[in-house]
């Protein structure tokens, strides 16, 4: 431990606890409240990285404030400023990047997340199984479950929209709740309006189904392969 109230609570000097084996504290206020809970293979380097952390295992942060507000988490890997920040259990999650994973609100989180990317998962609170890589990608999802994005700001205004691929550059970057559907190439899908809950749309190609603040659910069911392809609709 080194650094200022580093793994404070451990008090390893007077008092040490053997359940505390391997781990790594690193920073000002690092794994500092601890107590004499187990701590097994957890990695703390930062200012207030896993300040909050009482027990766990098998946990990595690394970066300023990374996981601050984690604890009785495990198996998560923070990495960057302030990433899974506002989590409490984000339990088998990695976030890396700036504010990665940084979560909705107090007790936010979610489980099985993967976000590469700044901003990725940004507000998470709640959902599952998400991955999410490049800037802003899946950057406003909440609660919503098993989405793929990847691209810069890919499926960045989803919220509860669940089981969608979105795979490009800007692609499904207005829709909110949208569901079950494949967008896959630069804007493909990227003006589909905030409101229209479509669903079971596949669109593969440069500005395929691009749609407008005209398009309605009347798409639903669609599909639209090759470039500009129903843009359209």
């Amino acid at each position: 431990a080194i650094g200022y109230q580093a793994f404070k609570g451990a008090d390893l000097g007077s008092n040490p606890s053997t359940n505390h084996i391997k781990n790594i504290a690193i920073g000002n206020y690092a794994l500092d409240a601890t107590g004499t809970n187990a701590h097994t293979g957890t990695i703390a380097i930062g200012h207030e990285a896993l300040t909050s952390l009482t027990s766990g295992a098998s946990n990595t942060a690394i970066g300023y404030q990374a996981g601050y507000s984690a604890t009785a988490s495990e198996n998560f890997t923070y990495v960057g400023y302030q990433a899974g920040y506002a989590g409490t259990g984000n339990h088998n999650s990695t976030y890396v990047g700036y504010r990665a994973g940084y979560g909705g609100g107090a007790n936010s989180g979610g489980e099985r997340n993967a976000g590469l990317g700044t901003s990725v998962l940004e507000n998470v609170n709640g959902g599952h199984d998400n991955v999410a890589v490049g800037k802003d990608a899946l950057k406003a999802l909440t609660s919503a479950d098993n989405n793929v994005a990847i691209g810069a700001s890919a499926a960045d205004a989803i919220t509860t929209g669940a089981n969608n691929v979105v795979i490009g550059t800007g692609a499904l970057s207005t829709a909110t709740t949208a569901l079950n559907n494949v967008f896959i190439g630069r804007s493909a899908g990227e003006d589909v309006a905030s409101a229209q809950n479509i669903q079971g749309v596949v669109a593969i190609g440069w500005e395929a189904l691009k749609g407008s603040g005209n398009t309605t659910t009347t798409s639903n069911y669609t599909i639209a392969i090759g470039f500009e392809s129903l843009k359209a609709l």
